[in-house]
């Protein structure tokens, strides 16, 4: 439901801001994003109130298989203080660990 989702984000807001304490939360994107090559904050499942009310957004999109790994791209979808940008990463399934890529 649209407004219990909005309203827990509220409340996380509120939080993070009285103990001025970071607070990470998982979001899967929608179905559509799998047909849409871009990434953006459009693309989170549920409600749009995870992006207006986060001071960061960091959107993750899967890319091929190279050497093993999966490569990863980070899209910075929001950052309140500061730049938007891209980084790409490698995912090893057997250390369960993202790392930089060579460039």
């Amino acid at each position: 439901d649209w407004n219990l989702l909005a309203e827990v984000s509220r409340e996380l807001k509120q939080i993070a801001n009285s103990t001025r304490t970071p607070i990470v939360g998982v979001l899967q994107a929608n179905r559509n994003s799998e047909f849409n090559n871009s990434t953006t904050l459009a693309g989170v499942a549920g409600t749009d109130a995870y992006g207006q009310d986060g001071d960061t957004v960091l959107l993750l999109k899967a890319k091929q298989i190279v050497d093993g790994d999966k490569e990863v791209e980070i899209y910075t979808g929001k950052n309140r203080n500061g730049i938007a940008t891209m980084v790409t990463v490698r995912y090893d399934f057997t250390r369960m660990t993202l790392y930089e890529t060579e460039s």
